[in-house]
Parts: structure tokens; sequence; C-alpha cells
């Protein structure tokens, strides 16, 4: 759903489709991305207050919080 809303306030023509199916999602794609978040935001809030509270970046992709 929230890409749907980034691409219809866009000005490029963008289909956005959802499926489990991996044939189904390749099946003519001239482009394919995927996003997941392991552990939810659970994980995104320690990911960020934990290194914080050792006066690091939280930063939770290649700050302190996405290393460990």
């Amino acid at each position: 759903a929230m890409a749907q809303r980034m691409w219809d306030a866009s000005p490029y023509d963008v289909k956005v489709h959802l499926t489990l199916d991996r044939r189904e999602a390749l099946k003519d794609a001239d482009f394919v991305t995927t996003q997941f978040r392991v552990g939810l935001l659970n994980a995104r809030i320690k990911d960020e207050r934990i290194p914080f509270s050792y006066g690091m970046l939280g930063q939770e992709t290649n700050g302190a919080g996405g290393i460990f």
C-alpha cells in the first residue's frame, strides 16, 4: 500500500503488483524489487535505540544497529 501511494504521487507510469507467486511476479517484468523488515517494528526500535543509549548513531541499516 505504501509503495502504491508513492507511485500514485509520482509523475511516472508505474504499476505496483503484490503476489506470493514467484512465476506470476516475474512474468513480463522489466524491473523487480523486494522489501521486507526482519523482526518488524520491534526490531527496528531496538536497532535504533540500543546504539543511541551508548552515544552512537542508531541507524538501522549500516549504523551500529544494522551491524549487530
